[in-house]
């Protein structure tokens, strides 16, 4: 009522949050869609890209990699001049998930490993952990098992220090 198009945005996204939590996938992407449509009418690059990469993650919950791919590329792109790193950081790992779905392990590595430098830089341990888990599936598909055993003992050991409920 207000035409608050950044809080319209949140709310979308949120709630595309919320029923993909449900298991909701198509319910999800549409809000998702939705926020992304509202956060290019503002204008502002950065929320853009934050909601680009949000639709991509969507559509990685959905098993659509290919349209993953395109949206979390996107976001890529437009972070990579100007936005924060961890949102750089947030998209890459997006973007290497996206690659996994189409098995292209080699791609989603390259992503993953350049994700969690920025993580390392940020102090984000908790995210850190979760892409090493991710990145240690791409390097068991690809057949490296010492690779994949590295970044899972590593996700293993933040998990431990600052996330004791994750560690399981």
């Amino acid at each position: 009522e207000r035409g608050d198009l950044p809080y319209l945005a949140m709310a979308h996204h949120r709630r595309a949050a919320l029923l993909a939590s449900q298991g909701q996938q198509r319910d999800a992407l549409s809000h998702a869609h939705e926020a992304l449509r509202l956060r290019i009418a503002h204008g502002d690059p950065v929320t853009v890209s934050i909601a680009e990469n949000a639709v991509g993650w969507f559509y990685v919950l959905a098993g659509d990699s290919h349209q993953a791919k395109a949206h979390c590329q996107r976001a890529v792109d437009r972070l990579r001049g100007a936005g924060p790193r961890a949102d750089l950081a947030n998209a890459l790992d997006t973007l290497g998930r996206a690659y996994h779905g189409l098995g292209d392990d080699p791609m989603a590595i390259t992503c993953y490993r350049e994700a969690i430098d920025l993580y390392r830089e940020a102090g984000n341990a908790l995210t850190e952990h979760m892409t090493l888990t991710a990145l240690g599936e791409a390097y068991l598909d690809s057949g490296d098992y010492d690779g994949a055993r590295n970044a899972w003992e590593q996700g293993l050991r933040i998990a431990i220090a600052v996330a004791p409920e994750e560690a399981d």
